[in-house]
């Protein structure tokens, strides 16, 4: 995950000079440090983000680091179901996420049957009777639980 720093007083007159600042285990301080030094070697104030590398381009042009940081700390550790929980809740902290997270599976169906299964509210002899595909539908529709599917996994999501 890497943003390309643009120097913008050098934008500004015709020529593109920027690095690549890789955003992997960095906080926003060190980023902020590596985007002054090259700033200070040119001898120039301004900067802006002319381009995202495996992150969202909603952060755009002047980001807030803090930000940035929590994204691609949630990305890291989670992967692609902290980025569809992202992108649905967009800009939550990675405790909201593990405070919401339920799990991933094969299918909401999938969910619904481990769900019940893990509160024993369903009898062992009932298991059978119980429309699964339902319950999970009707989790989502309610707005009790949200169902994005990303690679093949459903990620499930309490929204408390």
């Amino acid at each position: 995950m890497q943003a390309y720093i643009a120097d913008l007083h050098e934008y500004n007159n015709g020529n593109l000079i920027g690095f690549w600042l890789d955003l992997e285990d960095k906080d926003a301080e060190d980023i902020r440090m590596e985007i002054q030094e090259f700033l200070d070697k040119r001898g120039h104030e301004e900067y802006a983000v002319h381009d995202w590398e495996e992150m969202p381009s909603y952060f755009g042009e002047y980001p807030d680091w803090e930000e940035v940081v929590e994204y691609v700390s949630g990305v890291q550790v989670h992967g692609a179901a902290f980025t569809a929980y992202w992108d649905h809740f967009y800009n939550c902290s990675l405790d909201d996420f593990q405070d919401r997270y339920s799990g991933s599976y094969d299918s909401s169906e999938d969910w619904a049957e481990q769900y019940l299964e893990d509160i024993g509210e369903v009898p062992e002899y009932l298991q059978y009777y119980i429309d699964y595909e339902r319950y999970a539908r009707d989790a989502g529709l309610s707005g009790e639980m949200a169902f994005f599917e990303t690679n093949g996994l459903v990620h499930v999501f309490y929204n408390h």
